[in-house]
């Protein structure tokens, strides 16, 4: 992946089109049109005006494609914004069974959402079709260490690690 591909990375992800990312970026409209079909690279100018307008991308991702995608403080806002059940009580039987579809957060700068926010929705309504009948028996967690957890929900407590 190059510097082009990130790029387009980086627009899908904030789901904006080419002309909103341009108008964001102060980037003119031909320039970034030019860096995306390969004729020419991107200029400092050009990485420099992404990185301020979206300051949640780490610049030797940008440039090099090596770290993380995400600075460290954008990654542990992320975390620390999200908070997600395991376990849901959606059918209103008190057992807390029923697993609770879940999307990835999509980091989203303010400007549109787009098509990645319309993936998320589809993936997370397919899932729930999916999924409607079953239950959850047990969550396994397999630590570095070699050493593992088993979870149960809650309507399974009376169950031994064994069976």
């Amino acid at each position: 992946m190059d510097t082009r591909d990130r790029i387009k990375l980086i627009i899908e992800t904030e789901g904006v089109t080419q002309v909103a990312f341009a108008e964001t970026t102060g980037i003119n409209t031909s320039t970034l049109n030019h860096v995306l079909t390969g004729r020419n690279n991107p200029s400092v100018d050009v990485i420099s005006k992404i990185l301020a307008a979206y300051p949640q991308y780490e610049s030797d991702w940008l440039l090099h494609g090596s770290g993380p995608m995400w600075t460290e403080a954008y990654s542990e806002q992320q975390v620390k914004s999200t908070s997600i059940p395991l376990f849901s009580d959606s059918d209103g039987d008190g057992s807390g069974s029923t697993p609770s579809p879940v999307a990835a957060p999509v980091p989203n700068s303010g400007v549109r959402r787009g098509k990645v926010e319309e993936r998320t929705r589809e993936a997370t309504q397919t899932t729930t079709e999916r999924t409607s009948s079953k239950r959850v028996q047990k969550v396994i967690i397999y630590y570095d260490d070699n050493t593992f957890e088993t979870l149960y929900p809650s309507h399974l407590t009376d169950c031994t690690k064994d069976f």
